[in-house]
């Protein structure tokens, strides 16, 4: 496999993760607080990285160029998802709160 497929696969791999995951957390939202559900994101991805790297599927060797460009995007993402997911949270309640008002309503008029 050539390094311009490569690069594709992973392109396509990280947009479905990361697609992907929105609808999960929305479904995990249902079942757990926020900060639950980033604590167990955030661990099963890095013992899966690091059950990837013992066993040397994975070979990491980055620069200092290289851990510096991937730095910030290390460092905002899980604070963006920080901000975003309780946020989420909270518009998911409002909305099944005012859901179950409406149907309420609803069923009263009969």
């Amino acid at each position: 496999m050539n390094e311009k497929t490569k690069a594709y696969l992973a392109a396509l791999s990280f947009s479905a993760i990361i697609g992907f995951s929105f609808l999960f957390t929305k479904i995990a939202l249902s079942y757990t607080s926020p900060l639950t559900n980033l604590a167990h994101r955030y661990t099963i991805a890095a013992l899966v990285i690091v059950v990837l790297h013992q066993t040397k599927l994975i070979k990491v060797s980055l620069s200092r160029k290289a851990i510096l460009s991937i730095l910030p995007m290390s460092l905002f993402y899980p604070l963006f998802f920080l901000f975003f997911n309780p946020l989420l949270y909270s518009i998911y309640r409002l909305l099944k709160l005012e859901f179950y008002r409406l149907l309420s309503r609803f069923l009263r008029s009969f």
